[in-house]
């Protein structure tokens, strides 16, 4: 039986021969799960990193070590990252968190081994969330480091007696949501939920550990010295949230309509409640768009980027 557990470090200082492996995905994807696997010596601790999350008002960057692995010593660590949907904090904390992670971890020379991104596949649609997480998870990684992304699909163990519905919604992501990073040489493997499973996915990151290719994110905000606000990511999500904004006022309209015409005492609780929260959130979406402003010639010059990479793509065939 393995005997290899985890040690919190509570600053990655990193060294030469280590394998560093992020985790990212939506809230609620199994992200601390999958790392809580690597903790083999004691199934009693399970769920402590997710615990520790739910517990704590906040968020975080939190990185692991892998103690005593039978193949690979102490030289694993598993880096768990929020998601673009959490409910502690706003997506520009997120993006700012994992931005500053990446950018002090590169700038100390270590660069990723690899990269998880996590699926449930107890999702029978991709929601909207679901699409701006995988949206803000292709900017960050860009299309150099793809072929370091392993896209996890997890919850199997949810879908027994599902076998053809679970089948047809991988085939579904292949060809398209996920399409794009399997042309780039990215990868599909279940994660079954035992630390067998942990273990296989973590010797597939092993197979591309000589690929030497640094995140898109990482090269905007140390090569070219951007702000994180000018990187393609940041502007992203500024457009992002600029729908996001426009659904909020549309919703707190709504309700104020709503309010004008009840009586009900109880229904206008509920409402004025409704009301509160959703105003919460578009202070919060504006404050974040506030933050993300770039003057019109920087997302001019983003947008040429754009138009000039897509066009090189098409030239060579990429696409």
């Amino acid at each position: 039986m393995p005997n290899h557990y985890l040690v919190k470090e509570q600053k990655f200082e990193g060294k030469p021969n280590d394998i560093v492996i992020a985790v990212m995905g939506p809230t609620g994807a199994g992200k601390s799960n999958l790392i809580e696997h690597f903790h083999a010596t004691d199934s009693q601790q399970k769920l402590q990193i997710a615990k520790e999350q739910l517990k704590s008002a906040t968020s975080a960057v939190s990185v692991y070590r892998v103690i005593n692995h039978e193949s690979y010593q102490n030289r694993v660590v598993l880096v768990d990252t929020p998601g673009f949907d959490d409910t502690h904090i706003s997506d520009m904390a997120v993006l700012k968190m994992i931005g500053d992670w990446l950018e002090g971890s590169y700038r100390k020379g270590k660069t990723l081994t690899g990269i998880l991104y996590l699926h449930r596949m107890t999702d029978n649609r991709m929601t909207g969330t679901a699409n701006r997480n995988l949206r803000m998870f292709g900017q960050l990684c860009g299309n150099d480091a793809a072929q370091k992304v392993i896209l996890v699909t997890t919850m199997w163990d949810r879908m027994k007696g599902k076998d053809e519905v679970a089948k047809s919604r991988v085939d579904q992501l292949r060809g398209t949501y996920w399409k794009e990073f399997l042309e780039m040489k990215s990868r599909i493997e279940p994660f079954n939920n035992t630390t067998t499973s942990a273990d296989l996915i973590l010797a597939r990151v092993i197979e591309r550990a000589n690929v030497q290719k640094v995140l898109h994110l990482q090269e905007e905000l140390v090569n070219l010295g951007k702000p994180i606000k000018e990187t393609d990511a940041g502007i992203t999500l500024y457009s992002t949230l600029q729908r996001i904004l426009k659904e909020q006022r549309e919703t707190l309209d709504a309700l104020m309509n709503e309010q004008a015409t009840q009586a009900d005492p109880a229904l206008l609780a509920t409402l004025a409640e409704q009301r509160k929260q959703i105003e919460h959130q578009l202070q919060q979406s504006l404050k974040d768009l506030e933050q993300l402003k770039v003057g019109f010639f920087q997302r001019l010059f983003a947008f040429l980027r754009f138009k000039k990479a897509l066009s090189r793509a098409i030239s060579v065939g990429e696409l």
